[in-house]
Formats: C-alpha cells, structure tokens, sequence
C-alpha cells in the first residue's frame, strides 16, 4: 500500500465512524462522541490526503479510539468485544505490516478490501458498546471513569 496515494475507497469507510458518532450524542454519551468524532474527521482527511504527517495523526486517533473503548468495555463488563475489535485490527493492520499482506498487500484492491474490513469491524463493534452503554444503568462520566 502506497502511504502517499488518497484512496476515495477508504475516505467513504472512514466517514462512516460519523455514525456511531451522531448515535453517542443522541444518547448523550460524550466520552464515546469525542473519540468518534475525532477519528471520523482525522481518518477521513488521512485517507483523502495520504501524508505522513497525517498518518501520525491517524495513529493518535485510533489508539485513542482504543483507549476510550477499553475504559468503557472494562466499566461495562464486555471487554470481550473490545478484544475482537482490537484483535482483528492488530491483525489485518499490524500483523499485515510485517508480512506485507492483508491491509499491507502490495495489490492495491486486495488491501483497500483488508483495511475497509477493519474500519467495518471497529464500526460496528462501537456502535455495539455505545447501544449497550446508553442502556446501562453504569453511568460514568469523564471524571468518573
């Protein structure tokens, strides 16, 4: 995978984190909205301009992502689902890396369809955690975690 080349392909599954987005600020869940909101427009902008200095920045994001998942899947008792998220994108992004596969194929279809898994992936596992968190009666708050 070309780190220079904007891809349309992951620009769109990037996006998509808006809706998980709009969902934690429906459910007032502002914690879940910072960590959305914030991959959604930095994952975007990485996949449409595709520099190192946006790839940085895309990194952040994710482990950020991770982090804020992680404490809510450990308040909730479900950190099962985080460990399937994590663990699939360690995989196709990390594990891909080293062996030059999966999201690191050197064809470029094949890791556009790797790394469009993985933002699904994560997608519907955080709209899993944000459904069951809205419905908890653990409630937290950024103080409070």
């Amino acid at each position: 995978m070309n780190i220079e080349q904007p891809n349309i392909y992951l620009v769109i599954s990037s996006s998509l984190f808006i809706i998980p987005s709009i969902l934690a600020a429906y459910h007032k869940l502002w914690l879940e909205y910072s960590a959305c909101i914030l991959i959604t427009l930095i994952s975007s902008f990485h996949h449409s301009i595709r520099s190192i200095n946006t790839y940085i920045l895309d990194q952040f994001a994710c482990y950020y992502l991770g982090a804020v998942f992680y404490i809510i899947c450990k308040k909730l008792n479900i950190l099962y689902i985080w460990f399937f998220g994590i663990g699939y994108s360690i995989t196709v992004y990390n594990i891909g890396k080293l062996f030059n596969i999966m999201a690191w194929d050197t064809n470029f279809y094949i890791s556009t369809v790797w790394h469009i898994s993985m933002h699904l992936v994560i997608l519907f596992t955080i709209i899993f955690v944000i459904i069951v968190s809205s419905n908890a009666d653990i409630k937290y708050s950024v103080l409070n975690i």
